[in-house]
């Protein structure tokens, strides 16, 4: 699938006199990849189902279970838009 880029001109300079990010970058491009979480909590949940028996020997049923519901409770939540990942792309300023 092809993601979107959407242009951001991002100048504004912190009040504090410190040096920031914003003083040194703009953002040039800004691409969401909420997407690609989901095909990689897919992959993660796949390869710990086929090791499963390893994972359980290694750190215990109550971990494995733990970290199998942490997967599919963070898969939704990027499916739903309740957790996103952001790209960005810089450009000195």
């Amino acid at each position: 699938m092809d993601h979107a880029t959407t242009p951001i001109n991002s100048q504004r300079r912190d009040r504090s006199g410190r040096t920031t990010a914003r003083e040194l970058f703009e953002i040039i491009r800004l691409r969401s990849d909420a997407e690609h979480c989901v095909r990689t909590c897919d992959a993660w949940s796949l390869a710990l189902d086929r090791c499963r028996t390893a994972a359980v020997a290694l750190v215990g049923t109550d971990v494995v279970t733990r970290y199998e519901h942490h997967l599919r409770a963070l898969r939704r939540q990027f499916e739903t838009g309740q957790a996103g990942l952001a790209r960005l792309v810089l450009q000195a300023i």
